[in-house]
């Protein structure tokens, strides 16, 4: 399975171990709760680590996911996210009971939320599907295409998901919210390595050509933005710039929206650490003013190591919001706070003040 533009990098060291804003290390492979952790009704340890909600910089660990938390997604009241054996879960922004919303019986590849429903895709049976985030049952979005893959990314009306058909052929796809056959909107003779939406494009980051490329939304033929990027991937976008990792995951870098040279914003934390695991950048976020990452690599002796890093949408100097012991994955970020997932056999969903 090839999950888009998750691969990535060799990096710059920089403040390894150290936490920004007062914060700490917390490790993220104890499988037992903290003296003032409490288990929920599944199973799942739920940590605080003596900490409230106003952390004032500190992690926290918002579940304990025995099965490997994965992708992760967040709204007003709770954060969700996805394991290793095709379940889908919840939790409030607080911590406390972990809900089971989706028992496992497809695998879920990337989430995305919607003001009701959780949607996923399953990669291997070719199938996007949702579940209310309140609980219920879950139905077909689409199907009938091979290799589905992420990034699932939604707009008011319509789902976007990435078609694998062959090692250097993709299609980018749509459907109804509501169900429906998917279209497709771009067909490209290389690898989409990260897209991203607005109103009325998408834009697609080629892994081969090292360009980044819009498209209408309702189809129609491809516009070069970017060039000349080596190995680039993931990609986001707001309302003026291009946001993605490049030069073979090394760095982050930004261009504009209309087109123009690209800029470097930072470079990550981590380097290879004196074995030949090699740091790598997996996930980035954006708000309206920051753009957030995770990092993970391997100190010397092979134990992990990872960050979750900020750097403003303009440029400047970095910020290192957390390290860990752990390999983090996936992250979103809200108003106020970042969360991710820690991506190992008895992983942590956590979150880290902004």
């Amino acid at each position: 399975m090839r999950f888009v533009a998750k691969k990535l990098v060799l990096l710059a060291l920089a403040a390894i171990w150290q936490i920004s804003c007062g914060g700490r290390t917390l490790g993220g492979n104890d499988n037992t709760a903290s003296a003032d952790g409490t288990t929920s009704a599944d199973g799942s340890v739920v940590q605080s680590d003596g900490c409230t909600d106003n952390c004032a910089g500190e992690p926290v660990s918002l579940a304990y996911e025995p099965n490997t938390a994965v992708f992760v997604a967040v709204d007003s009241t709770h954060v969700y996210w996805s394991n290793f054996v095709g379940e889908v879960k919840k939790v409030s922004l607080a911590g406390g009971a972990v809900t089971l919303l989706y028992d496992g019986d497809l695998w879920v590849d990337s989430i995305a939320l919607d003001s009701t429903y959780i949607y996923w895709n399953d990669s291997s049976a070719g199938i996007l599907m949702k579940v209310p985030k309140a609980g219920g049952t879950a139905l077909e979005v689409a199907s009938g295409y091979a290799q589905f893959e992420g990034p699932v990314v939604l707009d008011t009306t319509h789902v976007y998901w990435i078609q694998n058909i062959t090692s250097d052929s993709d299609k980018l796809l749509k459907a109804p919210l509501d169900g429906g056959a998917p279209t497709v909107v771009s067909e490209v003779t290389d690898s989409i390595n990260g897209f991203a939406i607005d109103a009325s494009h998408a834009y697609l980051l080629l892994r081969y050509s090292g360009t980044i490329v819009k498209v209408p939304l309702e189809g129609g033929a491809t516009e070069e933005l970017v060039s000349g990027e080596v190995n680039p991937g993931v990609l986001a976008v707001d309302s003026y710039r291009l946001y993605w990792f490049g030069e073979n995951g090394s760095v982050v870098k930004s261009a504009p929206l209309a087109g123009g040279a690209p800029s470097l914003l930072a470079e990550s934390e981590l380097v290879n650490l004196g074995n030949s695991s090699n740091a790598t950048l997996l996930s980035l976020a954006i708000d309206g003013t920051h753009l957030y990452w995770t990092s993970n690599g391997s100190a010397t002796g092979g134990d992990k190591i990872g960050t979750v890093s900020k750097v403003p949408l303009d440029g400047g100097s970095p910020t290192v919001l957390a390290t860990v012991d752990d390999w983090p994955y996936d992250l979103a970020v809200d108003a106020t706070h970042v969360y991710w997932t820690n991506f190992s056999t008895g992983g942590y969903l956590m979150k880290v003040p902004k």
